[in-house]
Parts: structure tokens; C-alpha cells; sequence
């Protein structure tokens, strides 16, 4: 059977995380040398029980924390056509997805089971637009086996809608909006075992298959450009998969020319989430406790600091709010 995360998060580390570092750092600069880079990264550290979300500078500096509740709040994701959040917050004893502004502030509950300890809400995407997010809904079934499905909804937390049918065990996770809405990729664990990386249209239909066996294909990401996805192969070329090898790879939207990003063994060690800069300059990454900074470009990785789960969100929004 596929392992799977039981609440939803991509990376769980025995333990937890140490304090968080700064690990190095990437190229600030953007348009010119005096320029800095126009997007911050937001991370997770902390430990069990104890996750919080970050925003950090690509240089390492900066950085700021913007939440401290008593429980884990993980999985944040932003897009360019909403200045908010949408992040999962566990305190309410069950994961659900919550909003706030870049800054931190005016933290609101979107989606609330609470009380229903078989279901949760997990890694929320936004569209491009800021109009739909779609997410992951957990639930367990007798004998406490859990079930993944894939739901979306308006930004409000209004209209929810099922997208995936339920399942028995595994199911779908880790969705993603293409750029004009109209699709979405994920990964399908279905009940015969035969796991990928599938697409579908944004209202549901149309599932079709981009990957598959013998490969561990997972956490795809859209460009903005809504012309490649980027995802994590893990095993890379090896048969059967070497689970601690893993790589990024690319392919185009229909699942053609699919082919390894990084030399073998440039980030090999559990390597985990990529998220693509709005720009397209960047890829975000983690791997061995790190998140780090792939140049699309020349292929250079960058670590900046201890954590897990990066997204991008605008720099500017840091002194708007």
C-alpha cells in the first residue's frame, strides 16, 4: 500500500525541526544588482505540536514569524491574485484551512468540522485569479483506514464542491490550479495500487493519467505560464523505486517530455514540496530539513534556512499590511 501523510502534511519529521537557521543564501537581486528579488518565501519550523509559518528574504534576512498558536499551523500557499494566506491550522484539534493577511494578521477560520474528529481539510492551492482554492478533505473509514478526496471552493469558504469520488483507502491529494483555472493536477492513489501523477478538469471530469508505476511520482506544481508541471520523482530512474533517492523533474501539461531538472544526486536526500516562483525564475524546494532554491536557469540549488513546506508570496505585501 502507498504510504500517505495522515494529516495532510508533506513533510513530517521525527522529532521535529531544530530551531531554524539560516543555512546560506540565494541571489536577492531582481531586475538589477540594487534590485532585491520580488518574492519572499513562507516556511514552517518548530515541532510537533508547535509548527509555525515564517516569511524570510531570499538572502536569509528578515525573517519574521507570523503565526503563534498553541497548535501546528502548516501548509501555507498564496497566489498572485489574493494578497492573503490560506494556510492549515490544527487548533481546533483537527486540521482545517484558515486565511490571513501577509503580515500575520486577522487570522479567520475558512472551513470548520470541528467537533467531526473523522474529517479534516488539508493543502490548500489557491487559483491563479484568487477566486477558488481547492483542497484536500480527509476522512476516516471504519477500522480507522483514511480516505484523501479533492474539493474546491470559493475564496470565501462558500460553494464547496467535491471533485474526486470517495474511496475506500488512498485517494487524491496535493491539488494544484493551472494557470487559467480551468485544470487541476494531483496525485492518485487509487485502490488498485497503481499511483501517479493525474490531471483533470477543474469541475471534476475528464481524469486522465500524466505518470504512473514503477516511478513514485508526487507534490506536482503548475507554472504560471500553465505550460510545464514540476514534481517529485522518487526513486528517480531506479526499479524498483529507491525511496531515499528523490529528484525533481518536469514535464508539459500533457504529460509529454518528461525528463530530470536536477543532475542525479544534486538533491537526492528525501527531497520533498516544489513550489514554482510567480516569475518562473525559481523553484522552492525541501530536502534533508532545508528549504532551498532552485535556478530554473542554470540549475544552481541554494539553501536558505531549517524548515519545511516554502511558498512565494509577494515582497511587497510585507509593509502593506
Amino acid at each position: 500500500m502507498t504510504e500517505v501523510p495522515l494529516f495532510g502534511t508533506r513533510f513530517r519529521l521525527l522529532g521535529g525541526l531544530a530551531a531554524a537557521a539560516v543555512l546560506g543564501s540565494c541571489s536577492d537581486s531582481g531586475a538589477g544588482p540594487s534590485t532585491p528579488y520580488p518574492y519572499d518565501l513562507l516556511y514552517v519550523t518548530g515541532s510537533f505540536g508547535n509548527f509555525d509559518i515564517h516569511r524570510i528574504h531570499l538572502d536569509g534576512t528578515g525573517d519574521t514569524t507570523l503565526t503563534s498558536s498553541i497548535a501546528d499551523d502548516e501548509e501555507p500557499a498564496t497566489t498572485p491574485g489574493d494578497p492573503r494566506i490560506v494556510f492549515v491550522s490544527h487548533r481546533t484539534n483537527q486540521p482545517e484551512l484558515y486565511l490571513m493577511n501577509p503580515d500575520g494578521s486577522n487570522q479567520v477560520p475558512l472551513t470548520a468540522d470541528t467537533g467531526n474528529l473523522d474529517a479534516g481539510t488539508l493543502q490548500p492551492a489557491w487559483s491563479l485569479d484568487g477566486g477558488r482554492i481547492v483542497y484536500t478533505r480527509l476522512r476516516y473509514n471504519p477500522g480507522n483506514t483514511p480516505a484523501h478526496e479533492i474539493f474546491s471552493m470559493n475564496a470565501d469558504g462558500t460553494g464547496r464542491v467535491p471533485l474526486t469520488p470517495p474511496s475506500d483507502t488512498g485517494g487524491n491529494i496535493f491539488p494544484s490550479y493551472s494557470a487559467d483555472g480551468s485544470r487541476i493536477v494531483f496525485w492518485r492513489f487509487p485502490n488498485d495500487g497503481a499511483s501517479g501523477i493525474f490531471i483533470m478538469n477543474a469541475n471534476g471530469s475528464n481524469m486522465t493519467r500524466l505518470t504512473g508505476d514503477p516511478h513514485g511520482d508526487t507534490d506536482p506544481c503548475w507554472n504560471t505560464a500553465g505550460t510545464q508541471i514540476v514534481f517529485v520523482r522518487t526513486g528517480d530512474d531506479t526499479v524498483p523505486p529507491d525511496f531515499h533517492h528523490t529528484n525533481l523533474w518536469i514535464m508539459n501539461a500533457d504529460g509529454s517530455d518528461q525528463h530530470r531538472l536536477l543532475s542525479t544526486g544534486a538533491v537526492s536526500d528525501s527531497m520533498v514540496t516544489c513550489r514554482w516562483s510567480p516569475d518562473g525564475q525559481k523553484i522552492a524546494v525541501v530536502h534533508g530539513n532545508k528549504v532551498a532554491v532552485v535556478n530554473v536557469a542554470d540549475h544552481s540549488v541554494h539553501d536558505i534556512i531549517q524548515g519545511i513546506e516554502p511558498a512565494w508570496i509577494p515582497r511587497e505585501t510585507a509593509a502593506r499590511h
